[in-house]
């Protein structure tokens, strides 16, 4: 089809696959006429077989490596997907963290404001501390 030739049209593969038999009447013709010119065109046909046979074994060839390689490809992809799904996750729980830490730090300031508007009195004769609210008692 590349050099417009009529012999390379689909049209015409019916054709040029039956001239490929050697009993066919018109290669036996060209093999009584011309010898010379049948021997090169078989020797022509040889090589073109040959090379049409090594670059499909190619393409198989380079298929495959392309097919292992979309294979791992898809794999890499999906690991990606899952990394990004946990970045997610840890984003939002450090998030959340962030909000509880703010809230306590809120909560925090207003109890010392609080605790500054408090006006302690000392009471003599008390210096047992208070127990704390969270942990072990003070000793």
């Amino acid at each position: 089809m590349g050099n417009g030739c009529p012999e390379e049209s689909p049209k015409n593969f019916g054709r040029i696959a039956l001239v490929g038999d050697a009993a066919h009447p018109l290669l036996q013709e060209l093999a009584r006429r011309a010898p010379g010119t049948y021997n090169h065109s078989i020797n022509v046909a040889s090589l073109a077989e040959a090379a049409a046979e090594w670059l499909h074994a190619r393409m198989r060839e380079q298929a495959g490596e392309i097919r292992k390689t979309l294979r791992l490809l898809h794999r890499d992809v999906e690991l990606v997907v899952t990394r990004v799904a946990k970045l997610d996750t840890h984003f939002r729980q450090a998030r959340e963290d962030l909000e509880g830490i703010g809230t306590a730090a809120e909560r925090a300031g207003k109890r010392a404001a609080r605790l500054d508007n408090f006006d302690f009195e000392e009471v003599e004769g008390e210096d047992t501390p208070l127990p704390m609210v969270k942990g072990p008692p003070v000793s």
